[in-house]
C-alpha cells in the first residue's frame, strides 16, 4: 500500500489569502482535482479514543508544518509529481513527503535487513585481519 504523509507549510502570502478570505479556505476542495490527476486520493482515517475522530484529508498543526496529511499514491513517481506541482505553484515555503510503511511491511524490511546486514561493515568497525 503506498502510502505518503505529506507535510507542508504555506507562505506568508498564502497566509494573508486564507485569513482575508480571498482564496479557497477549503484546502481540500482545492487541491483535489491535482490530487486526483496525479492518480491520489486521501483515505478516510478513522482514530479510536475518547472522542474518536475521523479524518477525512489533512490536520492543520502549528508548529513547524501548518499541514500534515495522509495520502495515496500509486507509485512514488506520482506521489513526487504531486509534490513537485504544489510547490511549483508558489503557495507553499516547505513541502515533505515520507513514505509509510504498514506494520506488515516492516517487519518483512527488518527481515531482509536482518539476511544482508552480513555483508555490510559500519564505518566505525574496524577491518578483521
Amino acid at each position: 500500500m503506498p502510502f505518503y504523509m505529506i507535510q507542508y507549510s504555506y507562505t506568508a502570502e498564502s497566509w494573508r489569502a486564507l485569513a482575508m478570505g480571498t482564496t479557497e479556505r477549503d484546502r481540500h476542495r482545492a487541491v483535489e482535482p491535482l490530487l486526483q490527476r496525479c492518480g491520489g486520493r486521501f483515505p478516510r482515517l478513522v482514530f479510536d479514543g475518547d472522542p474518536p475522530i475521523t479524518v477525512n484529508d489533512k490536520l492543520w498543526t502549528f508548529g513547524q508544518s501548518d499541514v500534515v496529511a495522509i495520502a495515496y499514491f500509486p507509485d512514488n513517481e506520482r506521489a513526487a509529481a504531486f509534490a513537485m506541482a504544489v510547490l511549483a505553484g508558489g503557495g507553499v515555503k516547505s513541502f515533505q513527503t515520507t513514505p509509510l510503511l504498514t506494520m506488515e511491511d516492516a517487519m518483512r524490511s527488518m527481515a531482509l535487513a536482518g539476511e544482508a546486514s552480513p555483508v555490510y561493515l559500519a564505518p566505525h568497525v574496524s577491518k578483521k585481519p
